[in-house]
């Protein structure tokens, strides 16, 4: 019986000896490969550099928008072709009564007009903003805005990730554990069978008694495979998830260990709240949609501008430079018959952003609730798995002593064992299964999880 009391105090921990040739791993070790590898948190990383441009493409809006523009153009033959043809030409003799009939003459022998065969051309425009309803601050502000929103949905995806990397953590070392247990279940009905076999030759039991230990051998050794295949599942999960390679002996370090109760963990749900970065995207939204708004109301606002010019060409041989500035204002006369609804259709998508924060408001809410209930059920489960492993070590005791007095056959025996063995799995199981609650609870009232476990 001490041995039986060694095997369920030892199915609190994990048991490295199944895999010593296999790589071991930590929590925070895992928590830290999650960091550095992580596909989901990698593409996050790279939607907030892409936000981060896009604001500070929104920033170059304050500045002058120049434009440069250049033409060089060179014909194979004259654009401009004509001739004029020879003709005698009067020649005023200074006598106004000589105009309309004149008496003298100037031959012209003609000529030809080619013009045009090239051109070359160059100016720059720059013109200043001075006023455009507030479309280029408030396009600023929401480009920042937009940026919060993405950092903070990184955050949750982060938060997210390392929940399932010390969910899969925990799994895997839970079913560790159960494999400690279902092997000292599988060394005891090995020597109860090496017993039973004896008590048969020497005819003191039925062959029945016999067959029915190899049965329950046979079903430890199903449900002894179907364990290493969930194993080896989760196994291939953590690699995935932390970006390392996969490998068949990878085992857990951290155990269960010395763990609270629930009330040690609890946070006000509402104190809570405004820190998750669920609600602050709901906030921000807002901030974004009233954002929107305000472009679209400056969209039918004049716009005022300043620039100058200055330009270069050369034609015919004739080669110049002028300059000149300018002021413009832009009324956007006809867009006020559309705009108008516009501005109406973003109002709505102000209150509609209002109301998802406040529905959600209280979802968020009640998700943490939740999941402290649940962190409290699996506390519960803790200490029911305790008092029912200890009638079943008794009851086992109880039973083996009987079937060695003789007072009671195999079958019973063998349910006595099965009933440990059950309770052994369970009082494992539930200690991991609360890690992982309160890895859940955690994550949800924004509690910063410790990989070693008060």
């Amino acid at each position: 019986m001490n041995r039986l009391k060694y095997i369920s105090i030892a199915a609190f921990f994990l048991v490295t000896s199944a895999a010593l040739h296999g790589q071991s791993f930590t929590l925070d070790e895992c928590i830290q490969l999650t960091l550095r590898n992580n596909e989901s948190i990698k593409q996050s990383g790279l939607e907030v550099q892409k936000a981060e441009q896009t604001q500070k493409e929104a920033f170059t809006h304050y500045f002058p928008n120049v434009s440069a523009t250049g033409l060089a153009m060179k014909a194979n033959d004259y654009l401009v072709k004509g001739s004029i043809p020879e003709m005698n030409l009067p020649v005023y003799d200074g006598n106004p009564a000589n105009l309309l009939n004149p008496t003298q003459f100037a031959y012209f022998p003609g000529a030809s007009l080619n013009l045009l065969d090239y051109m070359n051309t160059a100016s720059v425009v720059v013109t200043q903003p001075v006023f455009a309803g507030g479309q280029i601050y408030n396009g600023n502000r929401l480009a920042r805005v937009g940026s919060e929103i993405v950092a903070e949905r990184k955050n949750a995806d982060t938060r997210d990730q390392l929940l399932i990397t010390e969910k899969y953590y925990w799994t895997l070392a839970g079913l560790i554990a159960q494999r400690k247990t279902v092997s000292s279940y599988h060394e005891l009905l090995i020597s109860l069978r090496k017993d039973v076999a004896v008590a048969y030759e020497n005819g003191l039991v039925e062959k029945s008694d016999l067959l029915k230990v190899d049965l329950k051998l046979n079903e430890v050794e199903v449900n002894s495979l179907a364990l290493e295949n969930g194993i080896e599942s989760v196994q291939r999960a953590l690699c995935q998830q932390t970006g390392m390679e996969w490998s068949a002996g990878i085992i857990t370090v951290d155990s269960v260990g010395l763990v609270l109760p629930p009330e040690n963990y609890y946070i006000d749900p509402d104190s809570s709240l405004k820190v998750r970065p669920e609600y602050i995207m709901l906030s921000k939204a807002i901030d974004a949609a009233s954002l929107q708004k305000k472009i679209a109301v400056g969209k039918n606002l004049p716009a005022i501008a300043v620039g100058a010019t200055g330009f270069w060409y050369d034609v015919m041989d004739n080669s110049q430079t002028n300059a000149l500035a300018f002021a413009s204002v832009s009324i956007p006369i006809s867009d006020w018959w559309g705009g108008s609804h516009q501005i109406r259709q973003k109002s709505l998508d102000v209150e509609k952003a209002k109301s998802m924060l406040a529905d959600n408001s209280q979802k968020l809410v009640m998700q943490q609730q939740v999941a402290f209930n649940k962190l409290r059920e699996a506390w519960k489960r803790i200490k029911l798995a305790d008092a029912a492993m200890t009638e079943a070590t008794e009851h086992l005791k109880v039973v083996a002593d009987n079937h060695k007095a003789g007072m009671v056959g195999v079958s019973d025996l063998l349910e006595a064992q099965a009933l440990w063995q059950q309770g052994a799995q369970q009082m494992a199981g539930s200690g991991y299964n609360y890690l992982i609650e309160l890895a859940t609870y955690k994550s949800l009232s924004d509690i910063i999880a410790n990989p070693k476990h008060e």
